[in-house]
């Protein structure tokens, strides 16, 4: 018993010895690996979403809707609440340019006929976006697919 109490101390004593500065990273390479942090979490997430069937209203894995996809998602990988409704997503988020999409952006749908914002989807980088579709549920597309180019609305960051 003794024994063992004085390895345990020595341990304690060569811990408490050590510096703890090459543990702090600079800055700005905290900011540069959180945002890589963010988009390997946001990744993962869609991965783990992908083939999930659409329900309407829908925040499960048994299904979920687009809207619902995005703020689940702005929830578990970003630590942040947004509006639940596409509509109210895009009217408090901060506009972007197609030219400044980043990870992790909303993009915006509407419905050539009626105009308003009726689909979401979050931003992955490469022109490519994950979102719930009725047809496919959770999917990943490309933004340059004539379908979603000719109703591409916009897109916002929070």
């Amino acid at each position: 018993m003794m024994h063992f109490s004085s390895i345990l101390l020595l341990c304690l004593i060569v811990i408490g010895c050590q510096s703890t500065a090459r543990f702090r990273a600079p800055r700005n390479k905290t900011i540069q690996q959180s945002s890589a942090y963010q988009r390997t979490n946001l990744e993962s997430f869609v991965n783990n979403w992908l083939n999930v069937p659409y329900k309407y209203g829908g925040l499960t894995n048994r299904g979920i809707d687009c809207s619902g996809f995005t703020s689940l998602a702005y929830k578990e990988c970003f630590g942040k609440s947004i509006p639940r409704i596409s509509s109210d997503q895009y009217k408090q988020g901060e506009r972007v340019t197609v030219k400044n999409l980043q990870s992790g952006d909303l993009v915006f749908f509407s419905n050539v006929r009626y105009g308003n914002i009726d689909h979401v989807g979050i931003y992955l980088g490469n022109k490519r976006f994950a979102h719930a579709t009725e047809s496919s549920g959770v999917t990943i597309s490309l933004l340059s697919e004539k379908y979603y180019e000719k109703r591409y609305t916009g897109a916002c960051r929070y």
